[in-house]
């Protein structure tokens, strides 16, 4: 029989050797990798796909529960156990929650540890094997309206080159049935709960041999783009014949684009232009919306938000499209110059906040084009979502930027990869609360707690926190209730030009 491969992250380096030291001993099990935080852990997961992961709750970069989830999204066939050394009943229950199979309390016999470990394995799903045949193209069917699904289905059933491995109803489970089952060919529903765009880039990654053919109501320029873009090879209209249906995935298995795909180079070149000729025109329109202080009501900052000729497509899809082209630090420092051109008619002593991403940080000219802010008091934002590639070239541009006077922000606090070890790496003066976090905190338990969490770090570090996407009288009192020292969003004060910005609630 096959050794149990056992995967095991904890930051303590003690719980790690004594836990190595025992997998060592059973004949039966083989350590394929050991982590110190949760970001380590996904990645040895998806590359190493063990038989158990035994992952410790309260680890660093999310702890185990987003440990779980992710290694449930990624590395399907690994079975999850939650470690603590708290008998938590909450901490248990979010491991479970994201797909954990038990969980082991840190000091239990060697006997019970071992056990439990053997019976995860018996949870593990064991892959599919490919069919012997070499003719049969494996299908993986992504739609929200089951009737699409059975149709398809049934189409493929009918002919028997074809083999249906799974039946998805949205992004997430394609993209696990994906991982699962590594598919000759996805159909993928663009407008399916999750969205179709990101499900074919998380196949395109989890399962590169799987080619991706996108299922749409509509194809046009626009929607093709968006998908090849995304990594498809290909659109369908819905409603198109079985026997183009049939075509299209006998093409996109022989990795072939289906009809849609024009000249890369010129498609590039026309996206590169579309920016461009933002930039030549000076750059993106701005409007800023307030910050507050909760206490006195007044505004003590505005944050400059760029908005883009093209109002269909979202500022945040503008500056996706700059950063796969390379043009990230140009559209972003575009948009700082136009900010900067309105800050006289900003409110008088309010910072001006300026959203930017850590390539844009470490350029020499953002350092130069803040020069324009003379006497202005500048914050920088940086979202959490972004990935720090080198954190001691970030921290040395942040602090020549703080010899001149400027701050920081990290935005999205609560919601993005880096967590708690971002904000101490950045040792940010200002923490922005997330929208997932705050919007909905009146009902919430659970929020509430996390953003009393976040709040007491924040006064601890020196950072003031500020939540964003108050959206309700009832979230905003919830956030006065907990000592959040300043807000913003649509129930305080709506972006707006520069001289219509509110001063005061």
């Amino acid at each position: 029989m096959a050794a149990i491969r056992v995967l095991l992250a904890d930051d303590d380096e003690a719980i790690r050797s004594a836990m190595r030291l025992l997998i060592d001993h059973q004949d039966d099990f083989e350590l394929v990798g050991a982590a110190c935080d949760a970001d380590e852990a996904i990645e040895l997961a998806m590359r190493l796909r063990p038989d158990v992961a035994v992952l410790d709750v309260r680890m660093p970069g999310g702890g185990g529960p987003r440990a779980a989830a992710e290694i449930r999204r990624l590395s399907p066939t690994t079975a999850t156990l939650a470690f603590s050394a708290y008998q938590d009943r909450t901490s248990v229950l979010a491991m479970l929650d994201a797909g954990a199979v038990g969980y082991l309390v840190k000091g239990a016999p060697n006997v019970e540890i071992t056990a439990t470990i053997r019976n995860a394995a018996e949870h593990a799903e064991a892959p599919p094997e490919k069919p012997a045949t070499t003719g049969r193209l494996r299908v993986l069917i992504a739609d929200d309206d089951e009737r699409v699904r059975q149709a398809l289905s049934d189409m493929l059933a009918s002919h028997a080159e074809f083999e249906v491995v799974g039946m998805a109803s949205d992004a997430m489970q394609a993209v696990r049935l994906a991982a699962l089952h590594r598919p000759d060919v996805a159909l993928v529903d663009r407008r399916m709960p999750g969205g179709g765009p990101a499900a074919v880039r998380e196949i395109t990654v989890i399962a590169p041999e799987t080619k991706v053919v996108v299922l749409s109501a509509r194809v046009g320029r626009e929607v093709v783009e968006e998908m090849l873009e995304a990594g498809a090879t290909g659109c369908l209209v819905k409603g198109t014949s079985n026997a183009q249906i049939v075509e299209a995935i006998r093409h996109a298995a022989e990795k072939l684009v289906v009809e849609l795909t024009g000249a890369d180079a010129r498609r590039r070149a026309e996206r590169i232009q579309r920016i461009r000729s933002v930039m030549e025109s000076g750059g993106p329109e701005m409007v800023f919306q307030p910050i507050f202080d909760l206490r006195s009501g007044a505004a003590v900052g505005v944050e400059a938000l760029a908005r883009f000729p093209d109002g269909r497509r979202s500022p945040s899809v503008w500056f996706s499209e700059a950063a796969e082209l390379g043009l990230t630090v140009e559209l972003e420092l575009s948009a700082v110059r136009a900010a900067l051109a309105w800050a006289a008619k900003l409110p008088d002593g309010a910072w001006l906040a300026l959203n930017v991403s850590p390539d844009t940080v470490c350029s020499p000219e953002l350092a130069t084009v803040l020069r324009r802010a003379r006497d202005r008091r500048i914050v920088l934002e940086m979202t959490e979502h972004s990935a720090v590639p080198d954190y001691d070239a970030l921290i040395l541009a942040l602090e020549r930027l703080r010899d001149s006077g400027v701050r920081v922000a990290v935005d999205d606090a609560g919601a993005g990869f880096a967590s708690l070890r971002h904000l101490l790496m950045v040792e940010p003066e200002f923490i922005k609360l997330d929208v997932s976090l705050t919007r909905g905190i009146a009902a919430d338990a659970g929020r509430r707690a996390l953003a009393r969490a976040l709040t007491t770090f924040g006064g601890d570090i020196g950072g003031t926190v500020i939540a964003e996407g108050v959206e309700s009288s009832q979230d905003l009192a919830a956030l006065a209730e907990l000592h959040v020292p300043c807000a913003q969003g649509f129930h305080l004060a709506r972006p707006a030009p520069a001289g219509r910005a509110s001063v005061a609630l």
